[in-house]
């Protein structure tokens, strides 16, 4: 992942995590998963990539450029976590800057 930024989504109760980076090869499929872990303020959000067991790929850089909408949010605030890692606080409505 090259940067991940958490924008406001369609309603008030809802963010939408864009996400984007680079996958190491040129048939890399990318798999991007965004949950409110249960009875907390914390959004995971996990990204990994699969390559076919059956294909020759050229190792190359393939930019991906992705966005995950996390829906039926309540107001307040949101710790978005990345693969494990905190990444940023963010909140519901989300104000603008």
């Amino acid at each position: 992942m090259e940067n991940l930024e958490v924008l406001p989504g369609k309603t008030a109760d809802e963010l939408i995590i864009h996400v984007t980076g680079n996958l190491p090869t040129a048939c890399s499929q990318l798999t991007l998963t965004a949950n409110l872990a249960d009875g907390t303020n914390k959004i995971e959000v996990m990204a990994y990539s699969s390559e076919p067991a059956d294909k020759m790929c050229a190792q190359v850089l393939t930019a991906f450029d992705e966005q995950i909408s996390v829906p039926g949010l309540k107001n307040g605030s949101y710790d978005v976590y990345f693969n494990g890692e905190l990444v940023q606080t963010s909140s519901v409505p989300l104000l603008a800057k």
